[in-house]
C-alpha cells in the first residue's frame, strides 16, 4: 500500500458518494476556493441507513485500484458507514493554468488522527508546513510537482487533493474561511439546490469544459440523448440533488441559462429522452412506464428542471442490473 493509494482512494471514495447529500451546515463549503468551477456535498449521516447508502458502501471496495481502499480503511480502523458523517469536494483551476483543476476533498467526521498519520508516514509520507498547519506529501512527489497531499486539521476533519488545493483549504481554515458562499463564482447558483437535499452537486459549465480541455457535450443530432447533450453546451450551471426519505428517492436537476432558445431546446430534448425511455421500457422494463412518465419537466425563466421520484425498491433493483453490467 502506497501513500498515492491511499489519496487515490479518498478522492474515488469522495466521487462515489458526491453524485449521490443539505445545505445547511455544510461546513466544508468554508474550505473551497472561490473560484471552484465545481462543488458538491454528500450528508452521508442523512442516508446512512437507507437503500441509498447501502449502496453505495457495497460499491466502495469495487471503486478502488485493487480493493486497496478496503484495506487501508481496516488499518486505520475507519468504518465509513459509522465514521464519515459528510463529505464535500470542489474543483478548481491550477493557478497560472489555462487548463487543469485542482480537486480538493474534504472529509467531516470522527477519525483517529495519531493513527492514520502514523499510517501514511510508514509508507513513505513526507510532512511539509504552510504556515502553522502541517500537511503530507507522498515521497515519489517530494522532488518533483507536488500533486497529491493531505492534511489532518483535527480528528474531525481531512482535507486532501492536489497540493496546491491543500495549502489553500490550510489558508482558508487559518483565517476562518473562505467567502465562497457569499462571494464564489457560483454562489449565486447555490439557491438553484433543493435546500432539503440529502446530496447535491453544482458545476460551472463552460468553466469546467475549459478545465477538462475537451468537449464532454459533442455528439450527433441524431438521438434525444445526444441532442440533450449538445444543447448543454449553452448551459451556464448545471445543478443536482437527491433525497432519501424512507422508502422513496426525490431526485432533481436544474440546467440553467438566460437564452430562450437555450431552453426551449433543453425542455424539448429532456421529453424527447423520457420519451425514449418509455418506449424502451415497455419491452423489457414494463412497470417502469409509469414511474418515468410521472417525472416532471419544468422550464422557468432562468432554465429546465427535471424532478422525480423512485422508489427504494426499485432503486436497488437498478442497482442489481447496473453491477452485472
Amino acid at each position: 500500500m502506497t501513500y498515492r493509494s491511499s489519496l487515490r482512494f479518498l478522492s474515488l471514495l469522495t466521487l462515489l458518494l458526491v453524485p449521490a447529500a443539505a445545505m445547511a451546515g455544510d461546513d466544508g463549503l468554508s474550505l473551497v476556493p472561490v473560484d471552484a468551477a465545481a462543488v458538491g456535498v454528500a450528508h452521508i449521516d442523512q442516508v446512512r441507513s437507507g437503500a441509498l447508502a447501502a449502496k453505495l458502501f457495497a460499491q466502495t471496495d469495487r471503486m478502488t485500484i485493487d480493493g486497496e481502499g478496503a484495506r487501508l480503511l481496516a488499518q486505520i480502523g475507519l468504518d465509513p458507514t459509522r465514521d464519515i458523517d459528510t463529505v464535500t469536494f470542489a474543483l478548481a483551476p491550477k493557478k497560472g493554468a489555462m487548463q487543469g483543476g485542482n480537486p480538493l476533498v474534504i472529509l467531516e467526521g470522527r477519525f483517529d488522527q495519531a493513527k492514520m498519520i502514523a499510517l501514511i508516514e510508514e509508507h513513505g509520507a513526507v510532512k511539509r508546513n504552510s504556515g502553522n498547519r502541517a500537511y503530507y506529501v507522498a515521497p515519489e512527489k517530494v522532488e518533483a510537482d507536488h500533486e497529491g497531499a493531505v492534511a489532518f486539521l483535527s480528528g474531525n476533519r481531512i482535507v486532501a487533493g492536489s497540493e496546491e488545493a491543500v495549502i489553500e483549504a490550510l489558508a482558508n481554515a487559518e483565517k476562518g474561511g473562505s467567502a465562497f458562499r457569499v462571494a464564489g463564482a457560483l454562489s449565486a447558483d447555490l439557491p438553484h439546490i433543493d435546500a432539503g437535499a440529502s446530496a447535491w452537486a453544482l458545476v460551472d459549465v463552460p468553466r469546467a469544459a475549459r478545465l477538462s480541455g475537451n468537449d464532454p457535450w459533442s455528439g450527433t443530432q441524431d438521438h434525444p440523448g445526444q441532442m440533450l447533450m449538445t444543447s448543454m453546451k449553452k448551459v451556464s450551471a448545471f445543478g443536482l440533488w437527491t433525497t432519501e426519505s424512507g422508502e422513496k428517492l426525490y431526485f432533481g436537476a436544474t440546467a440553467l441559462s438566460s437564452d430562450p432558445e437555450t431552453r426551449q431546446l433543453l425542455e424539448d430534448a429532456t421529453r424527447g429522452v423520457l420519451a425514449a425511455w418509455r418506449l424502451a421500457a415497455q419491452e423489457s422494463e414494463p412497470e417502469l412506464v409509469n414511474v418515468i412518465r410521472q417525472f416532471n419537466v419544468k422550464q422557468t425563466s432562468l432554465g429546465v428542471t427535471i424532478s422525480g421520484t423512485v422508489t427504494s425498491d426499485m432503486f436497488q433493483n437498478f442497482a442489481k442490473k447496473s453491477s452485472k453490467m
